[in-house]
């Protein structure tokens, strides 16, 4: 009961005090927030006529943390304010002011004194930052250039040093520009990518100031597409039609057809199934394949396509389109969508009108008669009916309210209105459609509903009143249509009464852009225009309003949308549309004169791969219209058909018309803020619910519009030799990037650039900007184009790469567009790099030096010409083919990338520069490669790094070289990202970009190693699919969730359960039971040794989960029960893998044991060259040997030496530790990480701990590498402070056989030197037997059998098989069935990926299908590879090909699709 009469009160006060008296002395008006760099614009005026002069001060003050500190004054501004008049204070906003809270605090002083304040939000961003790369995909090779402005909400240039990044795909930062600029504003950069960089998407990013921006790119293998498919359908679908038509079209980018094979699928579009006798079926999907050339149609019936969504009306149907061209066998695709609906009409009242109207006044009402795709109607009959129903309040009266619980035994007064219908307007449907009637409402309606109704088409709109204390009210209207920049745009402005003055506002990207005051004369209405300019584009809003003399502020507000937000007016354009290769043309370009004008153009291929990568008139319209901070939230969109029509921003008072708008206002005068008395039910309008239809079974025949070709037939004889045209120029300039320039613009404000075209033969496209000191920054609102072309032409159709020794087919196109058919001799001339292959007449291959062929090409048409070729020579070759007829000639030279035959084999050899102390450092090292080297594979690399973590900071997402399948390899995405967070915070080095990254993977991997999780809180390596959870493993997710709380949300249920089920695993003893698969043998396995390592890792996991709140006390009785076990075996230790993780884990809980363990610890180690590691088993380190100079060493022994090594940097011994880590440093992999998972993880926190240790800011050390004497190999390098997470990278020659490393300066670096070679056999003692099998082949397909098996004792660790395919081929993982033992298959670059929980002494065979996709014959050898993967160490390879494969020649390949061959049908059926 003390609710309700609080309720009642309130709302009692409210209606008392709707309507008061305030001072009326000052109004102030300004953006709600503030950002660095820009002033923020204050208008206001003092409301008292006649007073003496008022010194206003507007003071921006940061609000203190601490509620009894006072806010600090950053920056005031001071000015005197006379008369009535409105005046404008700038408050200097400084550049580099942070975030946190602020106030607005004005006061006055003179004639009238004040003083208030408002709270004002913080926006970081004052201005944005574009950047432009040349393309959006790049080769390796290819040189990325880059474009970087930054410019301010006015689009005028912003000036200042940037600090530019460049990142690969593995988070490694490429190369750095830092305090770049240019006095015109725009950096331009560039960057060479290597010939093997890492594919993937790479990233430029850009600090400016506080401004952040990045881009990304990709590299990769790829070939340019060479034309483009459309799918054309209509804009909506009819049930109620009998047949659904649409079109394909395919078009080479030089806009000529494309002759090939149609492939249609009809879906539903959100695939949904069907039930049909009790069981779940797939959505039904029809195909249907037809021929195209250039363009073909298609039809399908009503009834057809009703079959595939029953419930037809409202639902979208999916058209995907691949288009196979006849000529390459090449494949583009194309797809598209069509909403279908029962009747063709839609009818809608905008979201963006106003929700409210003004009594008194006219209510404009929009209505949109449309088709269903937003077109005028087409041949509307009839009328459209518009119902107006007005609800005004009823006498008031005991009512039942609709809900029960706590109204349903009081007496309450409740709110009723009353229903007036108007007469039903009617309204002849408009050529545009587009209906508007004025509405004005009487003074007591509180509500008004309006109701359109036409044939099927209906729409409504719910209007609630505005509210003003003395019932008076203003309203605007924009009286034009269509507004540009430099227009002037005409407003009407209304009122109920006769104030004297109005005053204006616009606002436009969060500031005040204009103000001002007119004098009101009642009339018909006041007029005011406006001049019109960019810096209200392309969105601005506009309030008017004035104060009345009891103090109440009336107000209106409008947004108006208008062309033009680019002062600085640029275009583009060629000065002819078509061209042919070389010939000479300039690039018309106009913007304010003295502009610099940047140009771009690109071959349209490189659009069709990929864009997005350049600077767009529309990305800068979204990015302006960003910088709109209008507190009353994002305006609804206004539809396209409104945008030349003004939408008006009121709202409920006049408060809500100003917040809006976007402006705080601080006055005491009335700003009315309504209240609603009581809640009170409201028309609820209905919504259709979102429509899953059932579908029905596929479609029958698609009936297609097919387009006829006439054949020709062939004259005899060709020509003679001496009769073609001779080839008068090899085209060979084929670049993807064509233009990247700029020109300043001259006094007439236009410029030119004159340039040959390129070979290529396809269409570019040009675009430009423009910097100039005043107008700013401008776009070209439109592309240029232009078409290169010629009437008989020759495209070599090559594949990215291909392996030396095999025999490649590949194929030349000839195109001809003369208006005659002709013959054309092509021809393939000899050359060093590969050898040509000729088929002679009895059907024998046979090496040529020239080979040519006739062919005959009908007109419009192309016709294909096999070359059969076995690349001689590494790297990239040229290939060069011509055609002549006696017309025309053509010639083109592309490259083809030729790779090595065998695998590839990586090693890194970590060299540790320590000059901690000062001083000189010089080491050499020798580089050698095995004697089984694939000839001209060798390659050689140096890295230089200043930071010893730098490399695994820069390969966090790729540490090691292996599939990431099951639940514990998912945790090296996770948990090194734990210890480089918490090195780098150490060393004060984290920045935002590291920060942002490391946290994007450990929440990734957070979420992606719960799929692993029992229901029981376990984990196990695959989940679910494991008979038991895993102690390791579920200690070792433990352990690294409870050290990642720190960074992400880690919800402690999780640890909770998981602690649990690990308490549920302990002995009364203390150790640890195992109950899952061994993964890890060292930790995991029954012996005494393994018994102990393993509670010595859960005793880890267990001290860090006592951080979590309330897990103290739950195993508190578990901790201290296994390390009394532990303290007690000290003494009985001898396995020294047992030494190192109970040293550490004695350490870590401060034992009174440690000591003893950490001495016996280095008694066991090893020390050579000053440095210190351990090995298990007393085993030493691979030595170098002539055939493998250079080893990894075995994961089980980094894993103890970094437990070691952990335990040195508990002890703070920097001494033992430094050693220690030289040696770890050395066994890192080219990519940051070690051999495998565990030892990859354990040693990156051992080097986080002691690197953050031994870490000095303070370092600056000059390196210099120089290769064997004769070599002519020299590099210097810098490595400080500045560029300490830069990875530099420098290519050594194949002739350099040692490396020597000098440095001097002071600090810590890291030199690491790369090789990569490839190898055709294995001769390391093999840890698998493995056999390969082939049960049936042919030259189409095979089958292989891997059968393999562990030749060590026992049981394997979790093992890898690695099954690889010849060129020209792909396995087919869905053939292996019934294999309960496989874990996971995963699909790789030419190999299929299977992983087993364990390999024993028993054979465990896998059989797969492998298909043919590309033509290659006498196919080169490929690798087999079977590994233990938490001993990368223990594996085994071997290389097949299937002997039909191998012996193989062009013909059995080519077969009738090379006119050379002579087909025998029975040879290939037979195989050879």
């Amino acid at each position: 009961m003390a609710i309700l009469r609080r309720v009642i009160a309130i709302a009692v006060i409210c209606m008392v005090t709707s309507h008061v008296t305030t001072e009326n002395t000052y109004m102030f008006v300004l953006p709600p927030a503030i950002r660095p760099g820009i002033p923020l614009s204050v208008r206001g005026m003092i409301l008292k006529a006649n007073v003496a002069p008022v010194s206003v001060t507007a003071s921006l003050k940061r609000i203190q943390e601490k509620p009894n500190e006072l806010p600090i004054i950053v920056t005031e501004t001071s000015q005197t304010l006379t008369g009535v008049e409105e005046s404008r204070i700038d408050v200097m906003v400084p550049e580099n002011l942070g975030s946190g809270k602020y106030e607005i605090h004005i006061e006055g002083k003179g004639g009238v004194s004040f003083k208030n304040s408002r709270s004002i939000s913080y926006e970081p961003k004052s201005a944005s930052i574009f950047i432009q790369t040349d393309k959006a995909i790049y080769k390796p090779g290819q040189t990325v250039h880059f474009r970087i402005l930054a410019v301010n909400p006015d689009l005028k240039v912003v000036k200042g040093p940037m600090d530019i990044d460049l990142y690969d795909p593995s988070g490694n930062k490429i190369n750095q520009w830092k305090g770049v600029e240019d006095p015109s504003g725009v950096f331009e950069g560039q960057q060479i990518m290597s010939d093997q960089p890492i594919l993937g998407d790479w990233k430029i990013t850009v600090v400016m100031t506080k401004m952040k921006e990045e881009k990304a790119f990709t590299v990769d293998e790829y070939v340019l597409p060479k034309f483009e498919v459309a799918v054309n359908l209509p804009s909506f679908g009819l049930t109620t039609d009998k047949m659904f038509k649409g079109s394909i079209t395919a078009k080479y980018t030089f806009g000529k057809p494309v002759k090939g094979k149609v492939n249609l699928r009809i879906k539903s579009k959100y695939n949904n199934n069907i039930w049909r006798n009790g069981q779940m079926l797939p959505a039904p999907v029809t195909e249907k394949t037809f021929p195209i050339e250039g363009k073909a149609s298609f039809e399908v019936t009503m009834k057809e396509l009703s079959e595939i969504d029953s419930s037809l009306d409202s639902s979208y149907l999916t058209f995907e389109v691949n288009v196979t061209e006849t000529l390459t066998g090449i494949t583009q695709s194309g797809s598209g969508e069509v909403q279908f609906f029962d009747g063709p009409i839609k009818m809608e009242f905008p979201d963006s009108l106003p929700k409210v109207f003004k009594p008194g006044m006219t209510y404009k009402a929009f209505l949109k008669v449309s088709q269903r795709d937003g077109l005028p109607p087409v041949n509307a009959q009839g009328k459209v009916n518009v119902t107006v129903t007005y609800y005004t309040p009823r006498s008031q009266q005991i009512t039942k309210p609709p809900f029960e619980s706590f109204w349903s035994r009081r007496q309450i007064t409740w709110p009723s209105d009353d229903e007036k219908k108007l007469p039903p307007l009617l309204f002849d449907i408009p050529m545009d459609g587009i209906i508007s009637f004025p509405l004005v409402v009487p003074l007591n309606v509180k509500r008004v509903s309006m109701q359109a109704n036409y044939d099927k088409a209906s729409a409504s709109l719910l209007l609630q009143k505005s509210h003003s204390p003395s019932n008076n009210y203003i309203q605007i209207r924009l009286l034009d249509n269509d507004l540009t920049a430099g227009d002037t745009a005409n407003f009407e402005i209304k009122a109920t009464e006769n104030p004297s003055k109005i005053h204006h506002q616009i606002l436009s990207k969060g500031n005040i852009v204009r103000s001002g005051t007119i004098s009101f004369s009642q009339g018909s209405g006041q007029q005011m225009q406006v001049p019109l300019d960019s810096s209200m584009a392309p969105k601005a809003k506009l309030i008017v309003y004035y104060i009345r003399p009891d103090g109440e502020i009336v107000a209106d507000g409008i947004n108006f949308n208008l062309k033009g937000i680019f002062r600085n007016r640029v275009s583009v354009k060629f000065d002819k549309l078509t061209a042919q290769p070389q010939d000479s043309l300039t690039l018309q370009l106009t913007a304010d004169p003295g502009s610099k004008v940047n140009v771009l153009a690109v071959d349209k291929s490189v659009l069709l791969l990929k864009s997005g990568n350049d600077i767009t008139p529309d990305e800068v319209n979204k990015e302006l219209q960003s910088y709109d901070s209008s507190s009353g939230g994002k305006d609804e969109p206004v539809p396209f058909w409104l945008w030349r029509w003004p939408t008006p921003s009121g709202g409920n008072d006049a408060s809500e018309v100003f917040d809006k708008a976007g402006l705080t206002v601080i006055t005491d005068a009335n700003l009315y803020k309504y209240i609603e008395p009581f809640i009170h039910p409201r028309p609820v309008p209905m919504f259709a619910m979102a429509r899953g239809a059932a579908a029905m079974d596929s479609l029958s025949a698609v009936s297609m519009v097919k387009q006829n070709s006439a054949v020709q037939l062939a004259p005899a004889p060709p020509p003679a030799v001496q009769d073609l045209k001779p080839v008068q120029r090899i085209r060979k300039l084929f670049p993807e990037t064509w233009l990247w320039q700029n020109a300043t613009v001259n006094n007439d404000g236009t410029a030119a650039i004159t340039t040959t075209v390129p070979d290529t033969i396809t269409s570019w496209v040009a675009s430009a900007f423009a910097v100039h000191p005043n107008s700013g920054f401008g776009v070209a609102e439109e592309t240029a184009s232009l078409e290169t072309f010629m009437p008989f032409f020759v495209s070599l159709q090559l594949p990215y790469s291909v392996v030396r020794g095999e025999k490649i087919i590949l194929q030349a196109n000839i195109f001809n567009y003369l208006s005659t058919a002709v013959y054309a001799l092509v021809t393939l001339p000899a050359s060093v790099d590969y050898k040509n292959v000729m088929i002679s007449a009895s059907g024998r291959e046979e090496y040529s030096s020239n080979v040519s062929s006739y062919v005959y090409i009908n007109a419009g048409e192309a016709v294909p010409v096999y070359f059969p070729i076995i690349p001689q020579k590494l790297g990239k070759i040229d290939i060069e083919v011509s055609a002549r007829s006696e017309n025309a000639a053509d010639a083109v030279r592309r490259q083809l990338l030729v790779e090595p035959e065998g695998i590839l084999v990586e090693s890194n050899t970590p060299v540790l520069i320590d000059l901690k102390n000062g001083g000189n450092f010089k080491s050499s090292v020798p580089i050698a490669f095995p004697n089984t080297t694939v000839e001209g594979s060798k390659r050689i690399q140096a890295r230089i790094i200043g930071d010893l973590m730098g490399p695994s900071i820069n390969g966090l997402d790729s540490l090691i070289r292996m599939p990431y399948g099951c639940g514990e390899q998912n945790m090296l995405n996770f948990a090194p990202n734990i210890f480089i967070t918490k090195y780098l915070e150490v060393t004060n080095n984290l920045s935002p970009d590291v920060k942002e990254k490391s946290k994007e993977y450990m929440i990734k991997g957070y979420q992606r190693e719960l799929t692993y999780q029992h229901t029981d809180g376990s984990f196990s390596a695959f989940g679910n699919s494991d008979p038991s959870g895993s102690t390791w493993l579920t200690a070792f997710v433990l352990k690294s969730f409870v050290q990642a709380r720190p960074y992400i949300y880690v919800d402690d249920n999780v640890n909770h359960k998981a602690v649990d089920w690990l308490l549920t695993q302990q002995n009364k003893n203390g150790t640890f039971n195992e109950p899952g698969k061994v993964l890890h043998k060292e930790m995991q396995g029954g012996s005494t040794a393994g018994a102990r390592s393993l509670t010595a890792f859960v005793l880890v996991a267990l001290l860090e989960a006592s951080k979590i709140p309330g897990m103290e006390d739950k195993i508190r009785s578990a901790t201290k029960s296994s390390l009394s076990r532990l303290e007690q075996d000290v003494n009985d230790l001898t396995d020294v893998y047992e030494v190192a993780i109970i040293s550490y884990v004695l350490m870590l809980a401060n034992s009174p044991q440690a000591s003893v363990a950490l001495a016996k610890l280095n008694t066991l180690a090893k020390t050579e060259d000053g440095q210190k590691y351990w090995v298990k088993n007393d085993d030493s380190p691979t030595k170098i040997v002539p055939e493998y100079p250079i080893k990894k060493e075995k994961a089980i022994n980094i894993e103890t030496t970094a437990y070691a090594l952990m335990s040195l940097a508990l002890a703070n011994d920097a001494h033992n530790g430094l050693m220690v880590l030289k040696w770890l440093t050395r066994q890192r992999n080219p990519y940051g990480g070690f051999s495998s998972t565990q030892d990859t993880v354990v040693a990156l926190q051992a080097l986080a701990e002691m690197a953050s240790r031994v870490y000095s800011k303070d370092f600056n050390i000059s390196i210099q590498l120089i290769g064997t004497p004769g070599s002519g190999f020299i590099e210097n390098a810098t490595v400080n402070p500045v560029n300490s997470l830069v990875l530099q990278s420098f290519d050594i020659p194949n002739n350099v056989t040692e490396l020597t490393i000098s440095a001097a300066g002071q600090g810590l670096g890291l030199v690491e030197i790369a090789t990569f070679y490839n190898v055709e056999s294995d001769t390391q003692q093999p840890s698998f037997a493995l056999e390969i099998m082939l049960p049936n082949e042919d030259i189409n397909s095979y089958t292989v059998k891997v059968c393999g098996r562990y030749l060590k004792n026992g049981v394997s660790s979790m093992t890898v098989m690695e099954i690889g395919t010849p060129s020209g081929f792909v396995a087919d993982k869905s053939s292996i069935k019934d294999a309960p033992f496989i874990k996971k298959i995963e699909e790789g670059d030419k190999k299929l990926i299977l992983y087993f929980d364990e390999l024993g002494q028993e054979k465990t065979c896998v059989s797969t299908n492998v298909q043919r996709v590309g033509l290659v014959a006498g196919a080169a050898l490929v690798p087999v590879r079977i590994y233990d993967y938490y001993s990368p160490e223990d594996e085994v390879t071997a290389f097949y090909v299937p002997a039909v494969l191998r012996n193989s020649d062009v013909c059995d390949v080519c077969g009738a699709e090379c006119d050379f061959c002579k087909w025998d049908p029975k040879k290939s059926a037979a195989g050879k």
